[in-house]
């Protein structure tokens, strides 16, 4: 019976490896794909803000910042997990405080988002929406607009609960090494 779950273990480990493989190549393709059409993306907004490329609306410093911010964080985030994956892949233990740090960062990388979006916001229209889970406030007296993203305030949330939960299988696991 221990030989048939064993055998068994090492076979969901070898899958779960050779799928992380699978994604830490997905998510590298995706890191360099999502760079060029974000590089391309904040250039052609810069330009058209400095009028170098006309446009049908107004390009203004308000709407570049934040997204070039949330591009800057979205390939972050996707470096992040393709170090998950390419870890698991390898054959090391998801519970590390590597990879607790690497929740963590995620974590604050888009808590600041949501930050930086919403001190940006007051009064600007935004030409690209990114989230789609966000509450607004207006100000009726002169128009003025905060737009508070609580897609990314829960995401960051739920990631900064994930590195507790990995933290703690971390300490679980170097106390079931000590005691093997």
């Amino acid at each position: 019976m221990l030989v048939e779950e064993l055998s068994e273990a090492q076979s969901a480990l070898k899958r779960i490896q050779r799928i992380s493989k699978y994604m830490a190549v997905i998510l590298k393709a995706a890191v360099i794909l999502f760079c060029l059409v974000w590089v391309a993306i904040i250039i052609a907004l810069g330009l058209m803000a400095l009028s170098f490329i006309p446009s049908n609306s107004a390009v203004e410093a308000s709407t570049v910042i934040p997204f070039g911010f949330y591009g800057f964080a979205t390939i972050l985030l996707l470096i992040i997990l393709q170090g998950v994956f390419s870890d698991i892949a390898k054959g090391s233990s998801p519970f590390t405080k590597k990879q607790v740090r690497r929740f963590r960062w995620a974590a604050l990388v888009l808590f600041l988002g949501a930050v930086l979006e919403a001190l940006f916001s007051s009064g600007a229209q935004f030409l690209i929406q990114s989230e789609n889970m966000n509450v607004e406030y207006r100000d009726s007296s002169n128009g003025n607009i905060l737009s508070i993203n609580a897609g990314s305030i829960l995401g960051s949330a739920l990631l900064l609960t994930m590195s507790f939960v990995f933290e703690y299988g971390v300490i679980l696991q170097e106390f079931t090494d000590d005691t093997l």
